[in-house]
């Protein structure tokens, strides 16, 4: 539409959508109000949740109480305890080695971020990459929420009515949603039970009980008014908090192995510089945010996996926008989607394939990291941005990941109307292998042949990635991936790597 009507449209009769990155740092204002619309808020069934409120002020008023929790200073403290978590999942991943039980690798990616961002907040672990089969139905049911969203923003009832119904059937229905009730369960075990030790005069004594403060104890502690400390909104916050925070960081792991998979001088560059850490100590996050190429590979990680791909709407509650000519009234909800912005040919030329070397140069990457906006940007940015950060630079340059590989894969691609996740329940699989010493230098190539021919989005380029916020594109259970484990790993090839493609909507087709 934007082809054909220019950068600013009426996509509905109460909507605009902007293409336009300039224009970004305006709409997704730092120092002016935002409010949210609430066509976009009604989809999570989290009314009293931050991510959910709808007025700049009371957002102001939830986010101020947990801005600090989620600081890069607070974070840092609780590395070592992310570093035990990355060497539980390595080991559970060597486990595997040469019994031939592929891995599908976004499930060990799910329980990771889901164990980090619990243990975080709560006090205490999930403890799901303790699960033998990395539980597939947790990471099942975080994709099948985000794409049943498409169909819980126009009609918010049918989330409170599936809600209503008892937990045994829906269970039944779909056993990935017992999960899910589990889940809820645990986390309002532990706000009573935090809130009911708050009103106690031993309070401070309990509170040295737990490892760290929890996010629980930061907001009990605060000066929030006393209906902003419920325990169902406190519910509804830390739901909020932990599923974003799982799926978003799962997915971007999956996207960065199967993209250094398929480009073998990524991977080699990305291996030469992490052989240059110091192997008889646990590198930092410091460490690591000093390696050029590691933290280039994140950088078009984050950009090709776009954080949230559907539009983000804004509302200027105060005053009228202007944009160009056009003079949007108060009110007003405009979007912007990420997906239009990592891939605008201007700012990031052959953008549908994984470039780490475009953000090399100190100077470009200044410029460029004022267009990449995974985690959205101004008042309303995702609050867990650092801690996201943090993870993903702490878990992929872990050796015994990030070592030899060799894959096949075959490639397809379905319309999901926006919704970010993985195509049915599946994605990319891995059978840890040993292989002999001698060729650990020189074996992690990759090599595809194709059973048929590329093809190309309307814009005449060929892609892998998605050409609008309507599509993704995702590995299906055919892909057998080495993952790579501190002595290396081998894989035989099975197969041929094919592409299916999805016709794009064209202008004036």
């Amino acid at each position: 539409m934007h082809e054909k009507y220019g950068p600013i449209v009426r996509i509905s009769p109460h909507e605009l959508h902007i293409n336009d990155p300039e224009y970004y740092d305006v709409l997704y204002s730092r120092d002016s109000p935002r409010d949210k619309y609430s066509y976009y808020t009604g989809q999570f069934g989290t009314p009293m949740a931050a991510i959910s409120t709808i007025s700049h002020a009371h957002h102001r008023l939830r986010r101020s109480n947990m801005n600090p929790y989620f600081s890069m200073a607070r974070i840092r403290k609780l590395e070592p305890a992310i570093q035990i978590l990355v060497d539980k999942l390595c080991n559970r991943l060597k486990e595997f080695k040469g019994t031939g039980v592929p891995i599908v690798v976004q499930y060990p990616y799910t329980c990771f971020s889901t164990d980090v961002i619990s243990d975080y907040t709560m006090g205490t672990g999930f403890h799901y990459l303790d699960e033998p089969d990395f539980i597939p139905h947790w990471s099942e049911t975080l994709s099948a929420i985000a794409k049943a969203t498409v169909f819980f923003k126009p009609y918010p009832w049918l989330l409170y009515w599936l809600k209503a119904l008892p937990e045994g059937l829906v269970g039944r229905v779909d056993p990935g949603m017992n999960l899910f009730f589990v889940f809820q369960r645990r986390c309002k075990v532990l706000i009573n039970s935090v809130i009911r030790e708050h009103s106690e005069p031993d309070y401070e004594e309990k509170r040295k009980s737990y490892d760290h403060p929890t996010f629980f104890h930061d907001i009990l502690d605060s000066n929030l008014p006393p209906e902003e400390k419920g325990p169902e909104r406190l519910a509804q916050e830390i739901q909020g908090v932990i599923g974003a925070g799982s799926e978003t960081v799962a997915k971007t792991l999956t996207w960065l192995t199967y993209y250094l998979l398929e480009n073998k001088d990524k991977m080699d560059k990305l291996l030469e510089e992490l052989n240059r850490l110091d192997p008889d100590r646990t590198a930092t996050v410091v460490d690591l945010e000093k390696m050029p190429y590691l933290t280039s590979v994140m950088l078009e990680a984050l950009r090709i996996s776009y954080g949230v791909s559907s539009r983000l709407q804004r509302i200027c509650p105060d005053r009228d926008l202007q944009y160009k000519e056009w003079s949007i009234p108060a009110g007003t909800p405009v979007g912007m989607t990420s997906v239009m912005m990592h891939h605008n040919e201007d700012i990031f030329p052959d953008s549908y394939n994984f470039v780490p070397e475009r953000w090399l140069d100190p100077d470009r990457r200044k410029y460029l990291e004022r267009y990449l906006v995974a985690f959205s940007k101004g008042s309303r940015q995702c609050v867990g941005i650092k801690l996201g950060s943090i993870k993903l630079m702490r878990e992929f340059p872990e050796p015994r990941i990030t070592g030899s590989i060799e894959a096949q894969t075959q490639m397809s691609q379905q319309h999901n109307r926006g919704t970010a996740g993985c195509r049915g329940d599946r994605g990319l699989s891995a059978v840890p292998e040993d292989r002999p010493a001698a060729h650990r230098a020189d074996s992690h190539h990759l090599s595809y042949r194709r059973a048929a021919p590329t093809r190309v989005d309307w814009r005449g380029g060929s892609f892998i990635m998605p050409a609008s916020t309507t599509t993704f594109i995702c590995p299906n259970p055919a892909f057998i991936l080495a993952a790579a484990c501190h002595e290396g790993i081998h894989s035989k090839r099975h197969g041929n790597r094919t592409m299916d493609t999805l016709s794009l909507y064209r202008p004036g087709r």
